[in-house]
């Protein structure tokens, strides 16, 4: 049994606050944290980090600490959005969840079960507190370049610091605003670097298999997400990521795929033909469209900062007045 379950059933505070063994934590952070606590009183609370040595896996630390408070939720399938060394919450809040898991990714398990106590508790996900900047749907027009939707600047697109202008053409919010009480808060990650969060190539978690955690969140979005839709859906991406998607869903899942959709003109007109494992006979066939024609909802199975902003760019041009989490998923 891990030793985290095992301090967390015995240990005895009202809040508990996680530490990983090889992690160092800032002298404030327990006064900071309770206060972020007692504010937010059924949040799960986090912080930035400090990664060392600082350029290691740079695209990892940008996301956790760059995602904003809605995100924090909203980006959940990706990965564990509010990482577990930085962890500080009421034991009456790690109770609710049932604790720890003693299957692998145990971190990520136990953050899905308390936004599912949380919604059955609250009636929704916690994301709805914090309020964004919308518009109406657009769809992508084919003359507009994904480039041009960001808008002329020297600002980096996948940095989240750039200026007003550049992030309001790219439909991402200036500011977030709480909206609902404080007590409506699933997630809270303190803006304090708190944590100097080291790197190593034998941690726990470079043990367990991306084929492992992308079943466990292709299993984690059906509960919560895809078996509430009402209609059928589509998966932005015809490559290895979409189709590696569609193949961990279920079978009545896989019906309700509407179509793939792409900006790779080589995929374009053709089809993804999804055979039985065992037989090899082709089960069904998916077209494969210009990302022009996508409707939500969707899934997008893109990898965010790979793209140099472009993919993020298009998707806040054409995800306007669309909630993420209910109209749309991002998956990678």
């Amino acid at each position: 049994m891990p030793s985290v379950i095992i301090g967390a059933l015995q240990s005895l505070g009202a809040h508990l606050c996680f530490l990983d063994s090889d992690d160092v934590m800032k002298p404030e952070r327990v006064r900071v944290q309770l206060a972020a606590s007692l504010r937010f009183p059924n949040a799960m609370i986090g912080s930035r980090v400090e990664r060392v040595p600082a350029d290691s896996t740079s695209r990892y630390t940008h996301w956790i600490n760059g995602v904003t408070q809605r995100e924090l939720v909203t980006h959940r399938f990706r990965d564990v959005s509010l990482i577990a060394p930085t962890w500080f919450m009421p034991r009456r809040v790690f109770a609710s969840t049932g604790g720890f898991s003693p299957e692998l990714a145990e971190d990520l398990l136990l953050l899905h079960a308390h936004i599912t106590a949380f919604a059955h508790q609250h009636g929704h996900d916690g994301a709805q507190a914090w309020s964004i900047a919308r518009r109406a749907f657009r769809p992508l027009d084919h003359s507009t370049s994904a480039l041009s939707v960001v808008g002329h600047t020297d600002a980096d697109p996948r940095d989240r610091s750039t200026t007003a202008e550049a992030r309001i053409s790219a439909g991402m919010p200036t500011a977030e605003q709480l909206v609902l009480p404080t007590s409506e808060v699933a997630l809270y990650r303190c803006p304090e670097v708190l944590m100097m969060y080291r790197f190593r190539e034998a941690s726990g978690s470079f043990r367990v298999s991306r084929a492992y955690l992308r079943e466990m969140r292709t299993a984690l979005l059906v509960d919560q997400v895809l078996t509430k839709w009402p209609d059928r859906f589509g998966i932005w991406s015809a490559g290895k990521n979409g189709r590696q998607f569609f193949q961990a869903l279920p079978a009545h899942l896989q019906a309700r795929v509407r179509a793939f959709y792409d900006v790779d003109a080589k995929k374009l007109g053709k089809e993804y033909r999804h055979h039985d494992p065992v037989t090899r006979h082709v089960l069904r066939s998916i077209p494969i469209l210009p990302i022009e024609g996508l409707v939500p909802p969707f899934v997008t199975c893109l990898a965010l900062d790979r793209t140099e902003g472009v993919f993020e760019a298009t998707l806040a041009h054409m995800a306007v007045d669309l909630v993420e989490g209910r109209d749309y998923v991002i998956f990678n």
